[in-house]
């Protein structure tokens, strides 16, 4: 029962994946996929806003764009650090990584996916970045890392419009709605 879960005529069906009203892909992984990442890790994982293509980012520094349906990569590229973190947008076709260095690289895929090109780097000065995610509108993004607290940056402006401090109720902000 763990597994599947009955349907409302009482017929047995897979699971697709908690709430999500989108099925799951059967996305094989073989050997050789495994080791695109050169063994050393994969700290995010991102899928785009159709289900087609998935953004991975390496411990061995290295960024990887996926087709599900041809089950291949489309493109790769390399951050100066690690690479620990990549969300993908959720109104457009770019997507953020997040490094071992405090940087946040943005990246755009709407035009050739084999030739993606690096739109703009945020910096979090003296930070690890841990996370990164794109609120709904998919023009604001939140990072956080090893510096204290969650940081809101405004992808327009490229400036960091919110801080949430640890352990503090209140946040300094200069924008707060969009």
């Amino acid at each position: 029962f763990l597994d599947s879960h009955f349907d409302d005529d009482g017929g047995r069906r897979r699971r697709t994946g908690g709430s999500s009203s989108y099925p799951l892909r059967n996305f094989t992984v073989t050997k050789q996929s495994v080791s695109l990442h050169n063994g050393k890790g994969i700290n995010g994982l991102s899928y785009n806003n159709h289900f087609t293509q998935f953004v991975s980012a390496g411990a061995d520094k290295r960024i990887l764009l996926y087709d599900v349906v041809k089950k291949k990569v489309l493109w790769s590229d390399t951050v100066p650090r690690s690479a620990t973190s990549s969300s993908y947008s959720p109104v457009r076709d770019h997507f953020l990584v997040g490094d071992f260095g405090g940087n946040i690289s943005l990246f755009d895929a709407t035009k050739d996916v084999t030739k993606i090109e690096k739109l703009t780097t945020f910096k979090i000065p003296g930070s690890t970045i841990w996370q990164t995610e794109y609120v709904p509108c998919g023009g604001l993004f939140v990072a956080s890392g090893t510096a204290k607290g969650i940081s809101v940056f405004d992808i327009a402006s490229g400036k960091i419009v919110a801080n949430y401090d640890e352990g503090s109720d209140v946040c300094d902000s200069t924008v707060v709605n969009r």
